[in-house]
């Protein structure tokens, strides 16, 4: 790349994709490709292989057609405020590069975050994250099927698990 880009991320963090059953394909993963797998919600696992970078894994139920929105690429920045700067930016250039949609700011899934969709019908994510992306889900010890060692907070959201500057998990009660 040469010159300036218009945000600001710190890395490529994840990429998501859809299945019509996540027991089925969990076969797949572990079995065949022999990822890490993380159970992180009834329809959703994080995939990663001797990486930071993930793969978020959506149970869709059925094969879909046109939108998507599971199917994404996600890019980290350091805060909330970097975030919703990152949304104006995109707004501000939304015509100039044919961004289709800039969606509104949410939290989910532990972040917050927004997403946009290019000319060719493709998911971006912009959101928060400690320095190591996603790797803290793993380091946690457990998952949904695991319980989680150290979560025993009733935590919603990264911040209050992990130290967004070291990325070592906080103590909870």
């Amino acid at each position: 790349m040469t010159g300036k880009s218009i945000l600001k991320t710190n890395r490529m963090v994840h990429c998501a994709c859809e299945v019509v059953d996540l027991k089925e394909s969990r076969k797949l993963f572990e079995e065949v490709l022999g990822l890490e797998i993380v159970v992180t919600g009834p329809k959703t696992m994080d995939l990663r292989l001797n990486s930071e970078v993930t793969i978020h894994v959506i149970e869709t139920g059925e094969r879909r057609e046109g939108d998507k929105h599971g199917s994404h690429m996600g890019f980290d920045v350091a805060t909330e405020e970097e975030v919703d700067a990152a949304r104006e930016k995109l707004l501000a250039v939304q015509e100039q590069y044919g961004i289709k949609k800039v969606a509104r700011t949410k939290h989910g899934h532990g972040n917050y975050s927004f997403y946009f969709v290019d000319r060719d019908d493709n998911h971006w994510e912009i959101l928060d994250n400690p320095k190591g992306g996603y790797s803290w889900r793993f380091e946690q010890g457990g998952d949904l099927e695991r319980p989680f060692l150290p979560n025993n907070s009733d935590a919603e959201y990264w911040r209050e698990l992990v130290d967004p500057e070291t990325n070592e998990m906080k103590p909870t009660r």
